[in-house]
């Protein structure tokens, strides 16, 4: 797999960052944006300036579905 740019704050700052609808207070959050064709970066609404994860299309399609899995949710307590 090829390495995949990061994104300097200069250029962070011009892109338009969504966020969920589902987040509380507009503020609790993780953003996306697609900086090029075929990636997606994602970045802290709490501290946008942190940095920024980028990954490819499908990387996120994949991230995406074990997540709708449920391979990150917190164990059951007990």
């Amino acid at each position: 797999m090829g390495r995949v740019p990061a994104i300097h704050k200069e250029i962070s700052d011009t892109l338009e960052w969504r966020k969920s609808r589902f987040s509380r207070d507009g503020n609790e959050c993780v953003e996306s944006c697609r900086p090029a064709a075929g990636l997606i970066a994602f970045r802290d609404s709490k501290d946008p300036d942190a940095g920024t994860l980028v990954i490819t299309a499908g990387q996120g399609r994949a991230l995406m579905e074990r997540i709708r899995q449920g391979a990150y949710d917190p164990p059951a307590p007990g």
